[in-house]
């Protein structure tokens, strides 16, 4: 596993894992549910069963539970989704 640091718009860095498998043509993006990090246990299973498929998975880390304001919890979404793809 490696992990995938990216500076966000408010200069903290967001930490995204990714399981590469360099012989696959595949990749399995898996974003959380509202609420939830890339920690949660289904996380971990999806993980698990793509892996198994020979998939590379990149688990994209998107939280914006300190951000009250739904404009700017948009604006940072948009803005890192940039960032990892």
């Amino acid at each position: 596993m490696k992990v995938i640091e990216l500076k966000r718009l408010d200069n903290s860095l967001s930490k995204h894992p990714y399981y590469a498998d360099e012989s696959s043509k595949k990749l399995a993006v898996i974003f959380p549910g509202s609420g939830y990090s890339v920690m949660a246990p289904y996380h971990y299973y999806l993980t698990n069963f793509f892996t198994e498929l020979d998939y590379s998975v990149l688990n994209v880390d998107l939280d914006y539970r300190y951000y009250p304001e739904i404009d700017k919890r948009k604006e940072f979404l948009l803005y890192d989704i940039e960032q990892v793809f």
